[in-house]
């Protein structure tokens, strides 16, 4: 009887552990759920911003004034959207990733640039101008290549069931592109509004990283823990590859070292935050985990690379100019 008793007991305590267990599970799944609302909409609200003060910087008659000599545009989506997407499918090859990382790697690898990629041309003394254009024509047309990409490259993959949502990444890119128009009419009617617009959104692109790495790992706290070394070369790879695509292609058609600055900046630098509200708002939830990695590390490399460079590029730009003094001093004493 007391042994019966006993296994009575032990039973009641197994079930009280697992309910309280089911109970705790659930709660914590709804936290997570709510955070990835509030997540989603604070990257959406963000890139909104960037995108708006991306507009402000622009002006119709700097479109106008390189697309009418269009060589450095075509350069640039040609890398974009054909030579970088094709770079990352032989790399999902090479690797044999699996299917969803492997979507998140062509969505990177054809998005546009963004306001990131302009502010490091400026610090590296490129054409800004064009690199306005660029991005701007690149985000139009992405609206229609990243599906496409997805389409070619993706058809292929097993994605067990999951069906890769085309429409709805067409839909995520139109209106994260409106702003832009509306950025475009602020500088035309209210230019001093629209300067104060361009320094706030060139913030936000630099907070904009540091935000959503912060919240991914709160929200997937496995994801980055369970990166493999072939991912990590993966995602170093493809941005290398981006720079030395831009800068190759502008000096296979002798553009001026800074046009050849500034495309392989724009190919180099895609726009992370388009490519993780896309893949944020087009994915369930359950795989966004294994989508977002590759934008994510993409993004970190991208912006710590470019860092690097324009730091180097400053270095070298002001040992250069003290060189170039010291000589001119020289000719000087020769010539006196």
């Amino acid at each position: 009887m007391d042994l019966n008793n006993s296994i009575s007991y032990n039973i009641n305590i197994v079930e009280n552990v697992t309910k309280t267990y089911s109970q705790l599970e659930n709660h914590t799944d709804k936290e997570t759920l709510l955070i990835k609302k509030i997540h989603d909409g604070i990257i959406v609200f963000i890139l909104v911003i960037i995108m708006l003060a991306m507009g402000c910087d622009i002006t119709l008659s700097q479109i106008w004034s390189k697309l009418r000599r269009p060589v450095g545009v075509a350069i640039s989506l040609s890398c974009q959207f054909l030579l970088l997407p094709l770079t990352a499918f032989t790399l999902m090859n090479i690797f044999h990733f699996h299917a969803l990382f492997s979507i998140g790697m062509l969505i990177a690898s054809s998005c546009p640039g963004g306001t990131v990629s302009n502010v490091f041309t400026y610090f590296c003394d490129g054409d800004v101008a064009l690199s306005v254009t660029m991005t701007t024509v690149s985000t139009v047309v992405a609206i229609g290549m990243m599906p496409f990409t997805l389409w070619i490259y993706g058809h292929s993959l097993d994605t067990k069931g999951i069906i890769i949502p085309y429409k709805n990444m067409a839909l995520t890119l139109v209106v994260i592109t409106i702003p832009v128009c509306v950025g475009i009419l602020i500088h035309w009617k209210l230019p001093r509004v629209a300067r104060i617009v361009t320094k706030v959104g060139s913030f936000c692109g630099f907070a904009f990283i540091v935000i959503l790495v912060g919240m991914q790992y709160f929200i997937f706290p496995k994801m980055l823990g369970n990166v493999l070394w072939q991912q990590c070369v993966a995602s170093l790879i493809l941005p290398m590859q981006g720079f030395l695509l831009g800068y190759c292609g502008a000096a296979v058609f002798r553009q001026s070292a800074p046009v050849k600055r500034t495309i392989a900046i724009e190919v180099g630098i895609q726009n992370t935050g388009a490519a993780l509200t896309v893949s944020a708002l087009s994915f369930p939830f359950e795989v966004q985990d294994q989508v977002l990695l590759c934008p994510l590390l993409f993004g970190l490399v991208q912006f710590f690379a470019c860092c690097l460079a324009s730091l180097t590029y400053r270095i070298y730009k002001k040992w250069f100019k003290v060189q170039m003094v010291e000589e001119d001093k020289n000719l000087e004493y020769l010539v006196k």
